[in-house]
């Protein structure tokens, strides 16, 4: 976290979720967060944060989901991946899902899961 600190006079709203292993986040925001707290999902991080904008406030949830190279962690990707289809169908306002997915917007367990949630990819 020493290597991040210049960002905080930048990013004066924050919330991280270090580990010791690939799978820490942190979220840095020139806007104030309103509720925010780091989740689990399974064996890696998340984060839930709404985003208070002038315009309204809006959900982020931030990821970096088990890669799928192993079938355990696989099928732990794609239970992720439900998770957070069950956490977006729990909020009814705007919404922004970013991070490391570890899927393509190509694979079937991705595309089939932009399809389950009505979530856009921007690529």
């Amino acid at each position: 976290m020493l290597r991040l600190r210049p960002l905080e006079a930048l990013y004066p709203y924050r919330l991280a979720a270090p580990r010791a292993d690939a799978f820490g986040l942190a979220l840095y925001s020139r806007l104030p967060l309103g509720a925010a707290q780091a989740i689990d999902l399974e064996t890696t991080a998340a984060i839930d944060a709404e985003i208070l904008t002038p315009a309204g406030p809006f959900r982020l949830l931030g990821v970096h989901l088990r890669p799928p190279t192993r079938p355990g962690w696989l099928a732990e990707r794609n239970r992720q991946l439900a998770a957070l289809e069950a956490l977006r169908a729990a909020h009814a306002g705007p919404l922004v899902v970013v991070g490391d997915f570890n899927a393509t917007p190509y694979s079937p367990y991705m595309s089939a899961w932009l399809r389950a949630t009505g979530l856009r990819t921007t690529l």
